[in-house]
């Protein structure tokens, strides 16, 4: 339709949504329609829903691969981390060295049990809690 006519686009949209409007039709007339123009429609939505299915499953496994990369990628990042082993005199001094930079009246509870007494292990978390601690004045 050229832009001088008397019918423009638009008011063939609008004749047509008004003719489409009076127009219904029931799911028997679409089945029939769909029929005759050799369109099975639960075989396509069959396929549909598996093809869906499909995607959905592939979608889960590349998020799960992604996962499992990024978990695999952290903990080696954990296991290559330098790990502070002091022995036992070096974990003692540390712990002494720390005391004396809190005042007194913040001094941890850990500290007057006989910390001594405790496994290396525990000693280097002490460490690292009151070390945590130190920069922000607790």
């Amino acid at each position: 339709m050229s832009s001088g006519s008397r019918n423009s686009d638009a008011d063939f949209v609008g004749k047509l949504d008004l003719f489409l409007e009076g127009t219904r039709l029931d799911d028997g007339d679409v089945e029939a329609l769909l029929r005759k123009e050799g369109v099975d429609a639960t075989s396509a939505l069959l396929r549909l829903q598996a093809r869906v299915a499909e995607v959905e499953k592939e979608l889960r496994a590349e998020y799960f691969a992604k996962v499992k990369s990024e978990r695999l990628r952290a903990l080696e990042g954990l296991a290559s981390a330098p790990q502070k082993r002091r022995n036992r005199e070096e974990l003692i001094a540390r712990l002494s060295e720390i005391r004396s930079q809190l005042p007194s009246n913040r001094q941890p509870q850990a500290l007057f049990r006989g910390f001594e007494t405790d496994s290396d292990e525990d000693l280097e978390s002490m460490i690292d809690d009151l070390e945590a601690l130190l920069p922000h004045g607790q």
